[in-house]
């Protein structure tokens, strides 16, 4: 632990103001960026909503995808979405922060600061910093590769947009000796022993301001981008190392159930109307609740489905991922929730066939955050009328 001092003050203020300065320039020229990059490489990616023709998406400030200021997004848009390139940046002396909804990277290289630095308008207020300083004292991270985005709520982001690609990282640069850093999340450390790299990633706090001294940063990938060939290397392993394990739980028709002891939000209030429906033509239909259980049984239950039944939600996006060779994956999703949904990018990204289910709101309310009721009627046309 390090004191918040004098010294230590007046560095993040000093970094703090370059940055913003920088920040409110807009474009940025890469040429010379190059000096800055040790190491890079381009990850072919998968996405239907995203491509060269949006420039410009939801919370484009917000996100490692903005247009001008990202390394990521100029190689995205590029390659017509086909690729993003990831980099990992030199620093001599930085301070870094992740606070959930915004990361903060105060390096001596401003441009640095810039690329790293997304989120909220926290991110430009120094008070919000000091607050946390006063709370809690630095840490600090010598001669390593600190990963740093905002993927910490839930394991499907965290997965999906940092750990696989950490993953693919240790393989292409085999020979790297530096422990590479990434956010805490409960269940990451469970997932890092799966791919056998527990030793060589190291876990960082949330809202804790952390002092660097010659390390690397990267961040990841935003949002409904899949990086498939990571997300091929990481099941591959996986799979593996499930398959070893000694379990009855291995089930062709599985329901996942929602909720979970911290949000525990948007959960289908005739959940057992529905089962009863569903289990009348899939009468081997097994129900597990991931929210509550061990994610290693998780796996276990739907690596060798064939059927998966579930309300959106991480449940459902995250566990399917683990499906060796899924035929339909059925969304019951909220009426007033339009157009693609997660469920359908990992259909197809599953190579599966994808049928939508609809759903109502207990009340008023977005459907991401609502309690949903499931339309019975329709389901049950939808069930008994599809091939099974």
């Amino acid at each position: 632990m390090l004191k918040f001092n004098r010294n230590y003050k007046n560095k993040i203020e000093k970094y703090f103001l370059s940055f913003k300065n920088l920040s409110s320039k807009g474009n940025f020229n890469f040429k010379s960026f190059d000096k800055l990059i040790s190491n890079e490489f381009l990850i072919p990616v998968f996405s239907e909503r995203y491509n060269y023709s949006t420039r410009y998406i939801e919370q484009a400030t917000a996100l490692p995808s903005r247009w001008s200021k990202s390394l990521l997004r100029d190689s995205f848009s590029k390659t017509d979405g086909k690729f993003v390139k990831i980099v990992t940046l030199k620093t001599k002396e930085s301070f870094f922060l992740n606070a959930y909804d915004y990361v903060l990277c105060l390096a001596d290289k401003e441009r640095i600061s810039v690329e790293i630095s997304y989120g909220n308008n926290e991110i430009y207020n120094l008070n919000s910093i000091k607050k946390i300083l006063s709370k809690k004292k630095i840490k600090q991270i010598n001669n390593g590769i600190v990963f740093l985005h905002t993927s910490t709520y839930n394991i499907w982001h965290h997965y999906v947009e940092m750990i696989c690609i950490v993953y693919h990282y240790l393989i292409k640069f085999k020979n790297t000796k530096k422990k590479i850093y990434i956010p805490y999340n409960k269940d990451s450390l469970k997932i890092l022993k799966l791919l056998g790299i527990e030793n060589k990633v190291e876990l960082y706090d949330n809202k804790r301001v952390y002092y660097s001294k010659n390390c690397e940063f990267l961040n990841g990938i935003f949002d409904e981008v899949l990086p498939f060939k990571s997300l091929d290397l990481c099941k591959k392993k996986i799979l593996k190392k499930i398959s070893n394990f000694k379990t009855d739980s291995y089930a062709k028709n599985v329901f996942i159930s929602r909720g979970d002891d911290e949000l525990n939000r948007r959960n289908l209030v005739n959940e057992k109307k529905v089962i009863n429906l569903i289990s009348k033509k899939y009468q081997d239909l097994k129900i597990f609740k991931p929210g509550k259980n061990d994610i290693y049984n998780n796996i276990s239950n739907i690596f060798n489905s064939k059927n998966i039944f579930s309300l959106m939600g991480t449940q459902l996006y995250f566990n399917s991922l683990f499906s060796k060779r899924p035929k339909k994956i059925f969304e019951i999703v909220g009426e007033n929730y339009r157009g693609f949904t997660v469920g359908e990018l990992v259909a197809k990204y599953l190579k599966c066939e994808y049928v939508r289910l609809e759903s109502n709101n207990c009340s008023p309310g977005y459907a991401i955050y609502s309690d949903q009721i499931a339309n019975l009627s329709k389901l049950k046309k939808i069930i008994i009328d599809e091939k099974k």
